[in-house]
């Protein structure tokens, strides 16, 4: 089965702007691409690249307004649903592949000098690290003891250094934020107020490990002792949405020519993870609300059954008190031939002490509305 929407070109313009292609696309039951398409052939323009990160981080940002079209527009443009709509992974993708065609080419620097902040610090903690070891060997009175000091930037720590500055430059550029980066070399940047984790570190190989290259990173502790450098880079987001998807460096392929589609996937992963998380709260609160219904159908069962114990068990002294209200009866109608000795009393006492519980006992004494309280007396005493 198919299912058809109808909207006005100025519906349309409005919904586009809403949420990205790559997300829209998939409710509508058609493909990013497919949408994208229809649009441009009504002449809507949609969000460009970055526009979303923008105005997430409450950038300012630009919204193209809707052009008026000489040709003889139509009064509807329908939308006819698949039947099977499009994957939200692979709406980000093609809005990846998107990104990617836009973006510019990403230049490495070679040298320190207009370094992104976060790498700027962690230029400035290796040297820092390097003045306290030295400073803590000098004070040791036997240098047999004093630790390894650290070495200086070798020309692969300077090599990642350059290319995670360009990369978070460039997706500050974008709209992202760069939120923090571990020195080992674990960026996360926010994009459309998810957190996107990454990785650009040292390709390493399993392969024997020479004395000379003991010493190309000035870091060995963050690096597995038996494995190798392999002299190329390994970019990967490590968030939910295209976890272990790597981008590795080869002779051919540098990180010139890796960042743009490297940098492409991370903004895509953004809108994603935003998807993502309102699905998993849409989940939460169905649960929830399954859970307070069930709770609520539990507590309803069990007022219901004390309801229906409450009028047997009144039925049951109804029963009782018209029975003993006839013994009352013929006690009075029995022929007297006792004579009351001192100290007894007469038939008419007992016969009001009677009553007196038989009003207690008969629900229907105080009248029908005593009854109906009596009922909803258990609605009180069910109470979490």
């Amino acid at each position: 089965m198919t299912a058809e929407k109808r909207y006005t070109r100025e519906e349309l313009y409005d919904l586009v702007w809403t949420k990205p292609v790559s997300l829209l696309a998939p409710k509508l039951g058609i493909s990013d691409r497919g949408l994208t398409k229809i649009c441009d052939r009504h002449e809507i323009p949609t969000p460009g690249r970055g526009y979303w990160a923008k105005l997430e981080a409450n950038k300012r940002v630009r919204k193209t307004p809707l052009p008026q079209t000489d040709s003889p527009a139509p009064r509807y443009i329908y939308i006819r649903a698949t039947e099977q709509p499009s994957d939200p992974a692979m709406g980000a993708k093609a809005q990846a592949e998107d990104i990617e065609r836009e973006l510019s080419p990403v230049e490495i620097p070679r040298t320190f000098h207009s370094l992104h902040p976060i790498v700027a610090e962690w230029v400035a903690a290796h040297k820092q690290d390097q003045a306290r070891q030295l400073r803590e060997s000098r004070n040791r009175r036997n240098d047999w003891f004093a630790p390894r000091l650290r070495e200086d930037l070798t020309e692969r720590d300077r090599y990642r250094f350059l290319v995670t500055s360009a990369f978070l430059k460039a997706m500050e550029k974008l709209g992202a934020s760069a939120k923090s980066g571990e020195l080992r070399g674990k960026p996360a940047l926010v994009i459309c107020g998810e957190t996107v984790e990454c990785t650009i570190i040292e390709k390493m190989l399993q392969k024997h490990v020479q004395s000379h290259d003991q010493g190309w990173t000035a870091w060995p502790e963050f690096f597995n002792s038996n494995l190798a450098p392999s002299g190329f880079l390994r970019f990967t987001i490590n968030s939910w949405s295209f976890s272990g998807r790597d981008f590795i460096e080869t002779e051919s392929r540098r990180a010139e020519d890796l960042l743009p589609k490297f940098i492409a996937h991370v903004m895509a992963t953004g809108p994603l993870l935003v998807e993502q998380r309102k699905a998993r709260e849409e989940w939460q609160r169905q649960f929830e609300k399954e859970q307070a219904e069930r709770a609520e159908k539990e507590r309803l069962a069990r007022l219901d059954a004390r309801r229906w114990e409450a009028f047997r068990e009144m039925a049951r002294n109804w029963e009782d008190s018209t029975r003993l209200r006839g013994f009352i009866g013929a006690l009075q109608q029995a022929p007297k031939q006792h004579t009351l000795s001192a100290g007894e009393q007469d038939l008419e006492t007992w016969i009001r002490w009677a009553e007196e519980k038989l009003m207690q006992m008969d629900p229907l004494a105080q009248g029908l509305e005593s009854v109906l309280s009596k009922l909803e007396v258990c609605d009180s005493s069910d109470r979490y």
